[in-house]
């Protein structure tokens, strides 16, 4: 079974670098503070909390009060600072706070953000239960991407921020 991805158009290619023009999506997010590695797994447990069924179902009057959402790629985590985001392939997009030289590791406030899956609109989607967990509509934006494969720790998205 495929993790459904935001869909997007590549409009440049040079190399492992594309540039992408990313289409509007719904987005769960939480802002938490820490290093980079701890600020991922907190967030990402209180999202897949959310996803998980710790929300208010907003389909039918009837049905269930909380509501099972699938998974998708990627997670985002980004200082919270900027919304200017450098997008990477699944599973994480990742973008410095401040100057990109200063470097990723040194941020201590990140929004760790889920797409969610597109078969949801605004109306549909379940609401979270936990007040440290929030959706909203993105906009259509174009990302410049560096793409790459395997795990993303702080050394490696450093790394490839600086590349």
């Amino acid at each position: 079974m495929a993790i459904e991805e935001p869909a997007f158009e590549i409009l440049e290619k040079a190399g492992n670098i594309e540039i992408r023009q990313y289409r509007p999506v719904i987005v769960a997010e939480a802002f938490v503070d820490g290093d980079m590695g701890s600020a991922s797994n907190s967030g990402f447990r209180l999202i897949a909390d959310y996803i998980f069924g710790n929300n208010l179902s907003m389909r039918g009057s009837g049905g269930q009060p909380s509501e099972k959402i699938a998974m998708t790629a990627p997670v985002s985590v980004e200082p919270a600072a900027r919304w200017e985001q450098i997008a990477m392939t699944a599973p994480v997009n990742v973008q410095p706070q401040g100057d990109v030289v200063a470097g990723m590791m040194h941020g201590n406030r990140w929004c760790v953000r889920f797409t969610m899956p597109t078969e949801y609109s605004m109306a549909t989607l379940p609401r979270p239960r936990n007040p440290a967990v929030t959706v909203r509509e993105v906009a259509s934006k174009r990302y410049a991407v560096l793409v790459f494969s395997g795990f993303s720790g702080e050394e490696r998205v450093q790394k490839k921020t600086d590349e």
